[in-house]
């Protein structure tokens, strides 16, 4: 399986999905919301960090486990680390993520 990681503070842009020549018929994508409430206390914003090297070994083992358990041909995992308001929706549209 074909995996690469990436962590930013920058726009994401979205890669275009691998489809191997119309032989892959699934793309799967997740995008996170900020809640304005925790138990019972407001947020008005998250701010995301990592330790880089950690957080990238991490998502490649979680990724391999992946690719141990299901047949996939790749995964791409980006992860951006900044501030992200609350309730705001991040959409894709053509080229990248905006919110």
């Amino acid at each position: 399986m074909k995996i690469h990681v990436e962590l930013t503070r920058e726009k994401i842009v979205r890669p275009e999905p691998d489809t191997a020549g119309g032989a892959i018929g699934a793309w799967v994508e997740f995008a996170g919301v900020v809640r304005g409430e925790e138990a019972g206390q407001a947020i008005a914003a998250l701010e995301y960090e990592a330790y880089d090297s950690m957080a990238e070994r991490v998502m490649r083992e979680l990724l391999d486990e992946l690719g141990r358990r299901h047949k996939c041909n790749s995964a791409h995992a980006i992860h951006r680390g900044a501030r992200a308001i609350v309730r705001r929706r991040w959409r894709w549209s053509p080229g990248s993520w905006t919110g």
